[in-house]
């Protein structure tokens, strides 16, 4: 499932690069019928490098091309800043244009970033309402009187309802195919055996479940010795069930026959070894504790210290202070 959320979104980046072109290559004509010749070829250049982005992401998978998402976007913004700076006093609708972005990002990322992004867009635009009447006279060029306003707003404005319309449908199928995940996640855990059926397994090694769970626990701990994907801050039993092509109920219960705990504390085992190893191989003068924690895949601090407390007996700091002395000491 969360293989199908991964290519759903995407097909979502990767068609609306496609639909970016088509509206960029309209807008080329556009300005070009006008006699707006420095648009036309504006467009033209941001419609060559779509196609390049477009080639290079169609092939990949989208853990690959996320982080490249972001750069885009900041080349989009930027592409539409000259625009802003040029045409925001006869036509403010462009303004428009910047906040298709965080509706799009609404759609793949959580309310924080999107709120940066918010953020970042409304900074552009005081910008430019600041800056343009101290270089006037820098684009008074580029400001053609036979720019048809009326045309540039009519097309602004179809264009944008159909991205709208674009970007809705496609948040409308993630979010209903993440809410299906959540479902099927929690309908796991309900599917969970009892404790009498785990003595059972664990009773009895030689059946044959008893050697599937230790197959899987095997693949289980290749898997977290070979992969650093648990540091990962979303890192859950899920994803691991994917990796395995096993399911959620299948992979819990290997943890608890072999492992004796949950897959949360197994989990976090990991992340707290790999803090420790950072603690003891880094410089803590060169790196923080909240780069720590953060690179072991814990989302706070607190949640850090109460884990870390719990696997180890003693926090973080009280850790870090041992381990000093120890030092000194030799």
């Amino acid at each position: 499932m969360i293989k199908q959320l991964k290519a759903l979104k995407k097909r979502f980046f990767v068609n609306l690069i496609v639909l970016v072109i088509l509206t960029i290559t309209a807008h080329v004509f556009l300005y070009g019928f006008m006699g707006a010749y420095f648009f036309a070829y504006y467009n033209l250049a941001a419609l060559i490098m779509g196609i390049f982005v477009l080639l290079y992401v169609k092939n990949k998978p989208f853990d690959s091309i996320e982080h490249f998402l972001h750069l885009y976007l900041i080349f989009t913004s930027w592409f539409l800043f000259l625009y802003s700076l040029v045409l925001w006093e006869k036509t403010p609708i462009v303004f428009l244009w910047y906040f298709l972005i965080p509706y799009g990002l609404n759609t793949l990322y959580n309310y924080k970033i999107v709120v940066k992004w918010c953020v970042y867009i409304l900074f552009l635009i005081v910008m430019t309402v600041a800056i343009t009447p101290h270089i006037y006279k820098y684009l008074a060029f580029l400001k053609p009187s036979h720019i048809n306003i009326l045309v540039v707003n009519i097309s602004s404005i179809v264009n944008i309802l159909l991205l709208i319309c674009f970007i809705s449908y496609y948040a409308h199928k993630i979010s209903g195919l993440k809410f299906i995940l959540k479902a099927n996640i929690s309908s796991s855990d309900n599917d969970m055996p009892n404790e009498t059926s785990l003595e059972k397994d664990e009773n009895n090694p030689v059946s044959e479940d008893g050697r599937k769970y230790d197959l899987l626990y095997q693949e289980i701990l290749y898997y977290f010795e070979n992969n650093k994907s648990y540091l990962e801050k979303d890192f859950n039993v899920a994803w691991l069930a994917l990796q395995l092509n096993s399911n959620v109920s299948y992979v819990s219960r290997a943890i608890k026959i072999n492992a004796q705990c949950n897959f949360n504390y197994f989990l976090n085992r990991y992340r707290v070894e790999s803090a420790k190893k950072m603690i003891i191989e880094q410089n803590l003068d060169r790196y923080s504790l909240m780069y720590i924690y953060s690179s072991s895949g814990f989302k706070n601090q607190s949640t850090f210290n109460r884990v870390f407390k719990e696997i180890e007996g003693l926090t973080p700091s009280a850790f870090i202070k041992n381990y000093n002395k120890e030092i000194s000491s030799q």
